[in-house]
């Protein structure tokens, strides 16, 4: 009796069965038939915004979906997930993997990153020739950190094909673009002749007065709790060429000081011939670049 009861409600039972498993396989169809007709910005978007919400599953595969379909954004992205463990445990080999295809599609700050992660031999081998050379090329796509990163690296003899003429060029550009350290390293080397013939009076003094009147800037700003730089997404580079100290003095002119400076994760520090601390002062570089290129015309580069 029992037995032909419960044939009987499995017989009952097996059309709704039938009917919830294949609704919910409609739903599932739709909603990835959906995802299918994203264009490539769109699964980008949805990826950062997944990002944002902290959500790194979908947003890893938004974003993944959005590289290859040549995106090089979504390259940054992922890699910066994946050196911090973002979703999962730290994995600098995946993260240079990512770098590298977003650098290959020709976005410079992952074209940047991949030059740090061979500097220092993460995820990939230890390659300073290697880390020069996507350094100078993410410089080339102005990148302003690539470009002092070349410059420092030259100095240090990464690449002997280089010189201490090609290192200025480097500094000169950063400098052009408002970097502290690349205008540092310029008075340094033009006030003590490291690398020319003779001491250049007239370039260190054109810097430093750059200099003095980019940290007046920066001092009139933080007086009036203006943010010098948003990011228009919120994935800041996993590295930089920040020092860990947390701050520095600039001597200006006048003996006065400004503190500047943050902390992170790798450091490339100046080199001895310029006898300057990297100190980095992100947001100061930043309300630097119009600083500069607001300043009178700049003596012509050495050749």
């Amino acid at each position: 009796m029992i037995k032909k009861f419960v044939t009987k409600i499995k017989v009952k039972l097996l059309p709704l069965l039938i009917f919830i498993f294949c609704f919910a396989g409609l739903l599932y169809a739709a909603f990835a038939l959906q995802d299918m007709s994203l264009s490539a910005e769109e699964s980008f978007q949805k990826g950062i915004q997944a990002y944002r919400d902290k959500d790194y599953k979908k947003a890893s595969s938004y974003l993944t979906t959005a590289l290859f379909e040549d995106v090089p954004a979504a390259g940054l992205v992922l890699g910066e997930m994946a050196l911090n463990g973002k979703g999962g445990q730290p994995d600098p080999a995946k993260a240079a993997l990512m770098y590298e295809k977003a650098a290959n599609l020709g976005d410079r700050d992952a074209q940047y990153s991949l030059a740090l992660l061979y500097d220092k031999g993460l995820g990939v081998p230890l390659d300073k020739e290697k880390a020069l050379e996507w350094a100078m090329t993410a410089a080339s796509n102005e990148n302003r950190d690539a470009m002092f990163a070349s410059a420092v690296w030259i100095e240090r003899g990464y690449n002997p094909l280089f010189d201490l003429q090609d290192a200025r060029y480097f500094y000169e550009r950063a400098a052009a673009m408002g970097d502290i350290n690349a205008i540092q390293s310029l008075i340094a080397i033009y006030s003590r002749g490291v690398g020319l013939e003779e001491p250049d009076e007239q370039r260190a003094q054109f810097w430093l007065l750059t200099l003095n009147k980019l940290v007046g800037q920066i001092h009139q700003a933080q007086a009036a709790g203006i943010a010098l730089d948003v990011p228009q997404i919120p994935v800041m580079r996993a590295l930089s060429l920040e020092t860990k100290n947390p701050a520095q003095d600039i001597v200006s002119e006048t003996g006065q000081t400004a503190k500047t400076g943050n902390n992170s994760t790798l450091a490339v520090e100046t080199p001895v011939s310029s006898n300057i601390s990297s100190q980095r002062s992100e947001s100061g570089n930043k309300a630097g670049e119009k600083a500069v290129q607001n300043e009178a015309d700049s003596p012509e580069k050495g050749e």
